[in-house]
């Protein structure tokens, strides 16, 4: 394991020494761009006629064989790519205490969302990151606590998982017995549908303000002091600002009020997931935490 991590690590650590000279290995054609930092030579082993277009649904529905490609190059078309990379911000007490920011998040055993774990913002390895995204897959699980999400970078296998998570920081620092398991709909889909959904809206905007188009000004002045944190920490996003997302209203709503508690972890490995599954999402979220886990 040991060995495992030190060679995605070298990865990180590029140009810093003299690296063993290594034979090129032939890998199928991914479809990144040109500006990738692998030096390792590129071998299109696919036939681009064969090509699956990826215009709709999942896309774990697409040929396994080709859905790194259909990602990469899904990203490609962006016009600034680098805006797609959102990074975690620092939350300093001595700023926000004041706030009740930080009592609220530790009444939901969140406060671990406050923190960056990797400081060296300044370098970051987009092509690794996107990497890891392309080859993503996802486990067949029974409970929340057995999701694995697993990518390869360099050929090696990176995990984003309960465990590794916990490892790297101090999620959902409550018993386990505190957390509620939400359905996936209730967590991040169909919100609308939940039964204090109403109840919820009322708690966040102001009176009259919620009908139709929920927009960030309508929101009460510690609601938008949470939103504001949660769309680079809890649920990362890029786009208009201006308006509130459904799944904002369930996490803010449960940070006011210090319930439902669930699961911080369940939550980031499903919003991953759908970032790389859903067409037209083209985000890369949690970029400090997929490189904590890497490193």
């Amino acid at each position: 394991m040991l060995r495992t991590k030190e060679r995605v690590r070298a990865s990180f650590l590029k140009g810093k020494g003299k690296q063993p000279e290594q034979q090129p290995k032939k890998r199928r054609y991914l479809g990144r761009d040109d500006d990738s930092d692998s030096d390792e030579e590129e071998v299109m082993e696919l036939d681009l006629t064969d090509k699956p277009k990826w215009e709709a649904g999942p896309l774990d529905d697409q040929p396994e064989e080709w859905q790194p490609t259909l990602f990469n190059d899904c990203l490609n078309k962006l016009k600034d790519k680098v805006d797609a990379f959102i990074c975690e911000r620092e939350v300093r007490e001595v700023e926000f205490g004041l706030f009740n920011v930080f009592t609220q998040f530790r009444a939901l055993g969140w406060e671990a969302a406050l923190s960056c774990y990797d400081k060296d913002n300044k370098n970051l390895f987009m092509a690794v990151i996107q990497e890891w995204m392309a080859t993503l897959t996802c486990n067949k699980y029974e409970r929340p606590s057995q999701m694995k999400l697993t990518g390869t970078v360099n050929g090696i296998e990176v995990e984003m998982s309960f465990d590794t998570l916990r490892k790297l920081a101090k999620y959902d620092s409550l018993p386990a017995h505190d957390y509620t398991i939400p359905s996936f709909d209730d967590l991040l889909i169909k919100l609308e549908a939940h039964p204090r959904w109403n109840d919820m809206l009322a708690a966040l905007f102001l009176p009259g303000t919620f009908s139709g188009t929920m927009y960030r000004r309508n929101l009460k002045i510690e609601a938008k002091l949470l939103l504001t944190i949660c769309i680079l920490n809890v649920i990362p996003r890029r786009g208009d600002k201006q308006e509130v997302r459904f799944q904002e209203v369930h996490v803010i709503y449960s940070l006011l009020h210090g319930s439902p508690r669930f699961s911080i972890r369940y939550l980031i490995m499903n919003h991953v997931w759908i970032c790389r599954n859903k067409v037209g999402r083209s985000i890369f979220p949690y970029c400090q935490i997929i490189t904590g886990l890497m490193k």
